[in-house]
C-alpha cells in the first residue's frame, strides 16, 4: 500500500457513495440512521460480551453510513470537509481552545464566531481522512482514560440529534443545524478510530500499533464494495450488488452469548455488519 494512501476526504465520499447508491437510491435520510443505528448497536453489543477490540472491524462501516447520510442531506454545495472545518476549525468550538477543556459541560456555541475563525483558517483545513483523525486526536485526545462505552454512547447521542435536527431542520434557518451534527457524528468516529489507535500503540507489538482509518478505508473500499466482489465481476459492474446474493443477515441477537466460546476469535472482518 502506497504510503498515504486514503486520498482526499471528499473524494472518498464521492467514492463510497457511488458504490452503494444504486442499493440506497430509494432510502431517504432517516432510513440510513436507521442502518446507522444497527451499526451502533453491534458496537454496544461486542462492549457487552467484553469484545471491544473487535470495534475497530466496525468502524469502516460506521464512515460509509457517514458518506451516505451526507449524500441525502441534499445540501451538496458544501464539501464534507467544508463541513467539518466550520464546526470544527482546530478547536474545540465551544471552550474554543486548541486541546479541548471543557469539563463540566459546554459553553454556549457562537456560531457566527466559529464561522468567522473557520473561513479565517480554512488553508489549513485537513485533507485525508487519516489528517482528520489526528485532526481530532489534537483536540479531543484519547488516551488511557479513555473507554468505548464512552465513544459509543456519545456517538449514540450524537446521531439522535442528528435525527432531531433533520425533523425540525427548517425551524431554524439561519443555523445550519444539521451540518453541525454531522459534523459531531464525524468527530466521535473519529475518536473510536484514535481510542483504537490508542490501544493498539499501548500493546507495542511489531506492525499492530497503528490505526489509520484513511489506509483502513482505502483498503476495504479500493475494489469496491468488498462484500460482493466475485459477483461484480461476474456481470462486469462497479456498483454494490449485494442486493442480489442471498444471503442470511447477521442479527446483533446472533452474537455468541458465552465470552469463553470465542475466546480468541473476532468477528470476521467482511461480514461485521449488514450488508447492503
Amino acid at each position: 500500500m502506497e504510503k498515504e494512501v486514503d486520498n482526499n476526504i471528499d473524494n472518498w465520499v464521492t467514492v463510497i457513495t457511488q458504490i452503494y447508491e444504486r442499493n440506497n437510491c430509494e432510502r431517504s435520510f432517516k432510513d440510513i440512521i436507521v442502518f446507522f443505528y444497527e451499526d451502533v448497536g453491534r458496537c454496544f453489543q461486542l462492549i457487552n460480551r467484553k469484545r471491544d477490540s473487535e470495534i475497530e472491524y466496525l468502524i469502516p462501516s460506521l464512515f460509509r453510513w457517514f458518506c451516505i447520510l451526507y449524500s441525502k442531506y441534499g445540501n451538496r454545495e458544501t464539501l464534507v470537509s467544508d463541513l467539518l472545518w466550520n464546526k470544527f476549525p482546530g478547536i474545540c468550538p465551544y471552550c474554543k481552545e486548541t486541546t479541548c477543556q471543557c469539563r463540566i459541560g459546554k459553553e454556549q456555541l457562537d456560531v457566527q464566531d466559529i464561522k468567522n475563525i473557520a473561513n479565517n483558517s480554512r488553508a489549513k483545513k485537513p485533507q485525508t481522512i487519516s489528517a482528520w483523525q489526528e485532526h481530532f486526536q489534537k483536540i479531543y485526545p484519547r488516551g488511557a482514560e479513555s473507554s468505548f462505552i464512552i465513544n459509543v454512547s456519545h456517538l449514540a447521542e450524537e446521531l439522535a440529534e442528528l435525527s432531531e435536527a433533520y425533523r425540525k431542520k427548517h425551524i431554524k434557518k439561519d443555523i445550519p443545524c444539521v451540518e453541525m451534527e454531522l459534523a459531531d457524528v464525524f468527530s466521535w468516529i473519529m475518536g473510536l478510530a484514535n481510542l483504537v489507535h490508542q490501544m493498539k500503540d499501548a500493546t507495542r507489538v511489531k506492525g499492530s500499533n497503528k490505526y489509520r482509518i484513511g489506509d483502513v478505508i482505502a483498503e476495504k473500499y479500493k475494489n469496491g464494495c468488498p462484500d460482493c466482489f466475485e459477483l461484480r465481476n461476474k456481470y462486469n459492474v462497479k456498483y454494490c450488488c449485494c442486493l442480489m446474493k442471498e444471503q442470511k443477515l447477521k442479527l446483533i441477537s446472533d452474537y455468541e452469548d458465552e465470552d469463553e466460546k470465542t475466546s480468541g476469535n473476532t468477528i470476521n472482518k467482511e461480514s461485521s455488519s449488514l450488508k447492503f
